[in-house]
């Protein structure tokens, strides 16, 4: 019989610590004393362990861990399947006694623990069990004694639930937290390129109203932001090119992904027609972004020296073709083809 002070005594060590290692430790420890064990161990499911701490690893989660042991053991984790021979007597017993050497027992105990002594094994619910070994008894634990320790054990078993459910939520939050910290670098960076972007980015909605208007569109066309939200794109477009960016739009509507590339010309807040190559992308059905995208990249001045270039082509043209009696050349400065005589 177990002395009912020392036994209230280790039920006190009990759940003192939501840290797995603590409590395991002061509970050990005590129940080695009170015993008079060699050694003692607390094996659990991997999948319960798994991300608590490295030194469980990955991938090996059809297998129980030896969490803790007193004395410790060295090395990293060990491991046994979660057929193994112990795992079938505990569902038959749900406390199991052996004296050593036992093949049940292979992997369970160090090397220098397992030629001699009697071992008792308890069920921790469905956690895993836990290991008790002494080489100092004269014969192995009889029943009485392993009934006296069920219902500390069982407390036991009821608080490595609460340490294991604590690290669960504990690696949550820092799952979470870190998740959250990734998100916010992105969006700091998405937002950084779009505040710094040369060109004018728009989300529109299905009816072709502005949501989003980037800070370039101060810049480009002298708006801000604000004052283009809620209102149509249509009514800033050419009157000559409504209809075909109108048409555009209904077409993408129909499928996700990019849409032709087109050329518009958008006034500005000064009054002022301005010309833009015009590339869309329909997102309306990713939650993220739930819009078209609109990109107009600028090119005014391109179109203006174009248009310079090609006039100045057909008046030099149509100058060497007016006369043969002098020579014609193109002041480049002025912008003017020039004509001085041969003679």
């Amino acid at each position: 019989m177990i002395d009912p002070a020392k036994l209230y005594e280790l039920s006190l060590t009990v759940g003192t610590s939501i840290r797995l290692e603590t409590n395991c430790e002061r509970f050990l420890a005590a129940l080695i004393r009170l015993k008079e064990l060699t050694a003692s161990a607390v094996w659990l499911r991997h999948d319960l362990l798994a991300g608590n701490d490295p030194t469980y690893g990955e991938g090996q989660e059809a297998s129980a861990v030896l969490a803790y042991s007193r004395p410790p053991h060295d090395g990293s984790a060990v491991r046994i399947p979660l057929d193994h021979p112990i795992f079938k007597e505990l569902d038959r017993q749900g406390t199991v006694t052996l004296s050593l050497p036992d093949r049940r027992l292979e992997g369970l105990l160090p090397d220098q623990f397992s030629s001699d002594g009697y071992v008792a094994v308890y069920g921790l619910d469905e956690l895993g069990f836990l290991l008790l070994h002494s080489d100092h008894r004269r014969r192995p634990f009889m029943r009485l004694e392993v009934k006296e320790l069920e219902e500390v054990i069982g407390t036991f078993a009821r608080s490595l639930e609460g340490c294991i459910a604590h690290h669960q939520l504990a690696r949550e939050a820092a799952t979470r937290r870190r998740l959250q910290a990734e998100l916010g670098h992105r969006e700091q960076h998405f937002r950084a390129l779009i505040e710094n972007a040369l060109d004018v980015i728009l989300l529109l909605g299905y009816d072709q109203s502005i949501t989003f208007a980037s800070p370039s569109v101060k810049r480009v066309l002298g708006y801000e932001p604000e004052q283009l939200l809620g209102r149509s794109l249509l009514e800033l477009v050419h009157s000559d090119e409504v209809m075909q960016l109108f048409q555009t739009f209904r077409v993408m509507l129909d499928r996700a992904g990019p849409g032709p590339a087109l050329e518009i010309r958008i006034r500005n807040a000064a009054g002022e027609w301005r010309s833009f190559a015009a590339s869309a992308v329909n997102l309306l059905s990713d939650a993220a972004v739930g819009a078209l995208v609109l990109n107009l990249h600028d090119v005014t001045e391109r179109n203006e020296i174009r248009e310079a270039l090609r006039r100045s082509e057909e008046r030099f043209a149509l100058a060497v073709q007016g006369s043969n009696d002098g020579i014609w050349d193109w002041d480049l400065e002025r912008d003017e083809v020039y004509y001085s005589s041969r003679w």
